[in-house]
C-alpha cells in the first residue's frame, strides 16, 4: 500500500516556466485511483515528458490520464525480465495510441532528461530505438527456452 503513495511535482510560477518551457511529470508509483484524483482536481496538464506510474503497469496510466497529459515521451522504470511483466502490453498500446515515444530502463538502462531551457533531450545508457509492440513481445521468456519435439511419423500416420 505504501508504494501507491507518491509526490507529484509541478512548477506553477510564471518565472519558472520562462526558464523551463517544458512540463515534466514524475508520478512515482501512483496508480489509476491517484490519477483520477489529480484529474478531478485539475492539477494535471499536457506534459512533454511523463515518468509512468507503477513501472508501466496496467494499474496506472489510464486512458483518461494519457488523454490529458498527452506525453511526447513516456519513461518507465522496470528491471529486465522482471517477474511482474512490467511494462504491461496494455500500457504500451495506450501510450503508442497517444503518440508517445516510450523508453524503459529494461531496454535503455539509465535514462537522463536534460534541458538547456529551450529544448530537452534524452541521454540513454544503452542506445536502442523507442519501445514498440512486436511479435516477440507476445512471447514469454520461458517460452523461448522451452523446446517441443513432435514425432512427425506418428502425426502423418506413417
Amino acid at each position: 500500500m505504501a508504494s501507491k503513495l507518491s509526490i507529484l511535482l509541478r512548477p506553477i510560477s510564471d518565472e519558472f516556466l520562462e526558464i523551463l518551457p517544458y512540463d515534466f511529470l514524475f508520478t512515482g508509483d501512483a496508480e489509476q485511483e491517484a490519477e483520477a484524483s489529480l484529474l478531478m482536481e485539475g492539477v494535471v496538464l499536457d506534459v512533454e515528458v511523463l515518468k509512468l506510474g507503477h513501472h508501466g503497469s496496467r494499474t496506472a496510466s489510464s486512458p483518461d490520464f494519457l488523454a490529458v497529459t498527452s506525453p511526447e515521451v513516456a519513461i518507465y522504470m522496470a528491471g529486465e525480465g522482471n517477474t511482474y511483466g512490467h511494462p504491461h502490453e496494455e500500457t504500451i498500446e495506450a501510450l503508442l495510441a497517444a503518440g508517445a515515444e516510450i523508453y524503459g530502463a529494461d531496454i535503455h538502462g539509465t535514462i537522463v532528461v536534460t534541458t538547456n531551457g529551450e529544448e530537452y533531450e534524452l541521454w540513454l545508457e544503452k542506445q536502442a530505438p523507442p519501445v514498440t509492440l512486436s511479435v516477440t513481445s507476445l512471447i514469454l521468456p520461458s517460452e523461448l527456452t522451452r523446446t517441443t519435439s513432435i514425432d512427425l511419423t506418428k502425426v502423418a500416420g506413417v
